[in-house]
């Protein structure tokens, strides 16, 4: 697991392949009907939007809150820096349970 800096790329990425997932298996499970976009967001060309974190979250299996913050940190570190400081979030854990 990356402690230092990351992308939320990076997370999803490294979570699918931790979890054994195809990008066909994560594009079922979140709604999309072309797994090249997920590529797309693996390679960082796309974004996943604050209103679908929570999708993803549930999907990967990771803390909802923790890949919220994360996504919010990449797409909006105005915002980010308001609420959270000027401190980077951690790496989104696995859920509990």
């Amino acid at each position: 697991m990356n402690t230092g800096s990351f992308t939320v790329a990076d997370v999803i990425r490294q979570r699918r392949v931790e979890l054994g997932m195809s990008l066909a298996e994560l594009a079922q499970a979140v709604g999309v009907r072309n797994p090249e976009f997920l590529l797309a967001i693996e390679k960082g060309h796309r974004c996943v939007g604050l209103d679908n974190a929570q999708l993803y979250a549930d999907a990967l299996r990771l803390d909802a809150k923790d890949l919220m913050v994360a996504v919010l940190f990449e797409l909006y570190p105005g915002g980010y820096k308001v609420l959270f400081g000027s401190e980077a979030p951690r790496w989104p854990r696995p859920a509990a349970g």
